[in-house]
């Protein structure tokens, strides 16, 4: 069924959007997947996986649409993916390769650069790595996934209307689904304290929560998508970040939320401060920050005791810097012991600071071949200068660079916050490199914007093409 006609986008919009639309045919397959994912046995997963791949192989679009299908399975945690991430993940690269062959679609600047540091850092961690396999199929893995993901994106880019519906439906279904179970047992099955809603953990849900808030409140306060549908997905996103005890996507948001402010008002006065200027200046935010104050006068002593409960997670630590420190200082200091012995090539790419704790929890499967090689680091500076030395190091900064730099063109200040959330979580939690879990979500959600800057920091004319058929049927966000 053909789209209907959509209204022109709102003169507050200044055209940079047409939407979001909440898409009715994705929320019916999101609550279908979930129930599959939570009645079937763990080993269906493999089953799921397969009919992910197969739906890759339809055309750009669906390969992309795979891979967030991918993503949330993989967050979820309620079944077997460990095996059929890389069955979707090699259908979505053998898909790419086939539209590049033959249908001449050519690459992103960034493709580039992620195909470049393959090149240079695969011989380096093979020859460094205690586990050279590990090393080179993580290695194959994060640019596979990250590769698919942005091509992806960058091939369907007339489609950024589209997959900012599809996101913002994805974040309104995580969130509203996961409502009841704030005052259910399940919501809190993993420790008994740390809200994790529909997905495997608190630390999980935090993060992933986190960079699709971001893009949910860029819309409602810098694009004037003054829905209270919007409105309440935000607070709710803020209000799980604070329940999962996750300090790091709490503080990955803020920290954006204050950058992209900062960035806007000094070096951008004439668009993004622009929008900056005309949300402090609205009523309800006016009279809200008055409100946040004035509570904030009268319960200082009681606020101030529970931020530093949460921000120390209960551990009785004096400061924040000692709680980061007793939760993420040996792990650096680790980091950093195996940076100074091995400063040029690092250990290798995914190399785990305790191989002999590693050996014993690698899991492998035919054949012999690691299967689920998880490695905790935590912080993100000194894990890349430990597995790959100051050269690796020196090419994940042009690499992010790259990545950043046109949410930075950009008119609309939205793009950098979500960018700039799902960056700063990596400083709690290294997951840049690791798209067999969390960190593909983020690159989703990260490839998203950067293609979506590209496309309208560019000033290109988009291709003509049919209008998808899975948006059919669209319904407004509610005002």
């Amino acid at each position: 069924m053909p789209t209907p006609d959509r209204p022109p986008a709102s003169p507050n919009s200044r055209g940079i959007w047409n939407g979001p639309y909440l898409l009715r045919n994705w929320m019916y397959l999101w609550a279908l997947l979930v129930a599959l994912a939570w009645a079937t046995p763990w080993s269906f997963g493999l089953v799921l996986c397969g009919g992910i791949a197969l739906h890759s192989l339809r055309g750009p679009r669906r390969s992309v649409e795979a891979l967030g299908m991918l993503a949330l399975l993989l967050v979820l945690g309620k079944t077997d993916a460990t095996l059929g991430r890389w069955v979707v993940l090699a259908a979505a690269g053998g898909r790419m390769l086939w539209d590049g062959a033959f249908a001449g679609r050519g690459l992103p600047r960034l493709g580039r650069l992620l195909l470049g540091f393959y090149a240079v850092l695969l011989p380096l961690s093979v020859a460094a790595s205690t586990f050279p396999l590990v090393s080179s199929l993580k290695l194959t893995t994060f640019t596979l996934g990250g590769m698919v993901t942005l091509v992806g994106f960058y091939r369907t880019r007339h489609l950024t209307d589209y997959w900012l519906s599809w996101l913002v439906t994805l974040a309104v279904f995580l969130l509203l689904a996961s409502l009841p179970l704030y005052v259910l047992p399940g919501g809190y099955a993993t420790n008994g304290v740390g809200f994790q809603g529909l997905l495997t953990h608190p630390q999980t849900f935090g993060p992933i929560v986190a960079a699709l808030t971001a893009l949910l409140a860029g819309l409602y306060f810098f694009r004037q998508r003054t829905s209270w549908l919007l409105l309440l997905c935000v607070g709710l996103g803020v209000g799980g970040m604070y329940l999962s005890l996750s300090r790091t996507s709490l503080l990955a948001f803020g920290l954006a939320g204050a950058l992209t402010a900062t960035l806007g008002l000094s070096l951008k006065p004439a668009s993004w401060g622009v929008d900056l200027r005309r949300t402090l200046a609205q009523g309800p935010v006016l009279l809200g920050g008055l409100a946040v104050l004035a509570l904030g006068a009268m319960q200082w002593t009681s606020l101030q005791s529970d931020l530093h409960a949460f921000l120390a997670k209960g551990s009785g630590e004096a400061s924040l810097v000692q709680a980061f420190e007793a939760s993420r200082g040996d792990l650096m200091d680790v980091s950093l012991a195996n940076f100074q012995r091995h400063p040029l090539t690092g250990i290798g790419f995914g190399a785990p600071s305790d191989p002999a704790q590693f050996a014993q929890e690698l899991q492998r499967g035919p054949y012999g071949l690691p299967l689920s090689a998880s490695v905790e680091k935590g912080f993100m500076p000194t894990a890349v200068l430990e597995e790959t030395g100051l050269l690796g190091a020196l090419l994940t900064l042009v690499l992010i660079a790259a990545l950043v730099r046109p949410t930075l063109s950009h008119p609309d200040p939205t793009l950098f916050w979500g960018m700039a959330t799902a960056l700063c979580v990596n400083f709690g939690e290294m997951v840049f490199f690791s798209v067999g879990g969390m960190g593909l979500f983020l690159w989703f959600v990260m490839a998203f914007c950067h293609v979506a800057a590209l496309r309208k920091g560019r000033g290109r004319a988009p291709p003509q093409s049919p209008r998808p058929h899975a948006a059919a049927r669209p319904a407004p966000v509610p005002q």
